[in-house]
């Protein structure tokens, strides 16, 4: 399953709060666009609705930002599984990269995903 662990200092309800939906068109007609997000209760783990438009196919599925002490664990949220395609692995990059670029304490400390991360 594809994934970025970040480890470092964040506040993870501001992470929450600067989350934007936007699209963004990648290499010819591939496209990704974040939409709604969602924190529980217990304000441990955001999701995020995604749909990926890659070679006229679209996929729509929720990307998980999950909280763990010192650590954010970005991944698919197992329930919504769509094929592993570069588009989407990308999607989850991109998240990382966000994430990485609002918080300069993170770093990458495990991810199947370098090439994804820019």
């Amino acid at each position: 399953m594809p994934h970025v662990v970040l480890s470092g200092k964040y506040d993870f309800t501001r992470i929450y709060i600067q989350f934007k939906k936007k699209i963004n068109k990648i290499e010819g007609s591939t496209i990704i666009k974040y939409d709604d997000s969602f924190i529980n209760d217990d304000k441990n783990l955001i999701l995020i609705k995604t749909i990926v438009i890659e070679n006229q196919q679209a996929q729509s599925f929720y990307i998980m930002v999950m909280q763990k002490e010192q650590q954010l664990t970005i991944r698919l949220d197992p329930l919504t599984d769509p094929k592993k395609t570069n588009a989407v692995k990308k999607s989850l990059g991109l998240i990382a990269q966000e994430l990485l670029n609002n918080n300069k304490d993170l770093k990458v400390t495990k991810t199947n995903l370098n090439e994804f991360i820019i």
